[in-house]
């Protein structure tokens, strides 16, 4: 909790000197609040005098967290033989503060790379398809793809990540050159 200095705060308690007020005189103040959680928060205030009786109110603030979301489609090695299998390792990082459902990965297979298998991720035409659900913030969710080259040259494997709670798709792509042995 933080003040513009006419205040101080300790713990979850925020005390004013007001000093003398007119009769009819309104004074205002203004604090900030940090928190951790995404939920509702309830602020009450008392206000006391020596000549009048203490008066209380309550107020609710609803606290609303933001999406953000980090991907990755990386393999180890850029260079690799026509024919062999070749891991590409996916994933997916909830970097904000609120969860993130429907969390999806399509990452799309250009001509000249054959899908072989992957533990999460579905064949879908030339998608391979991985269905992250529900990510935590500061979760990672991972998995991996293995394909083989069919063709020589450069092959760019494009991965599209989205979630309910991110407005843009994210994009992450990886550049492989596959040769002859």
């Amino acid at each position: 909790m933080s003040n513009a200095g006419e205040g101080s705060a300790s713990g979850g308690s925020y005390t004013v000197n007001v000093g003398s007020l007119a009769a009819g005189a309104s004074k205002t103040f203004r604090f900030c609040l940090r928190t951790n959680t995404i939920q509702p928060l309830n602020v009450s205030a008392t206000v006391t005098g020596d000549c009048s009786a203490p008066a209380n109110t309550n107020c609710s603030i609803n606290i609303y967290g933001v999406a953000d979301i980090g991907t990755l489609v990386t393999d180890a090695d850029g260079v690799v033989p026509l024919g062999d299998p070749h891991t590409y390792q996916v994933a997916v990082k909830n970097q904000g503060q609120i969860q993130l459902t429907n969390t999806r990965m399509v990452v799309t297979l250009p001509a000249g790379i054959q899908f072989i298998s992957s533990p999460l991720g579905k064949l879908e035409g030339n998608k391979v398809v991985f269905n992250f659900g529900t990510v935590a913030p500061d979760q990672t969710v991972n998995s991996t793809l293995v394909v083989k080259g069919l063709t020589v040259g450069e092959h760019l494997v494009i991965g599209e990540t989205t979630a309910n709670e991110i407005k843009t798709p994210v994009r992450d792509d990886e550049l492989t050159a596959f040769f002859e042995k």
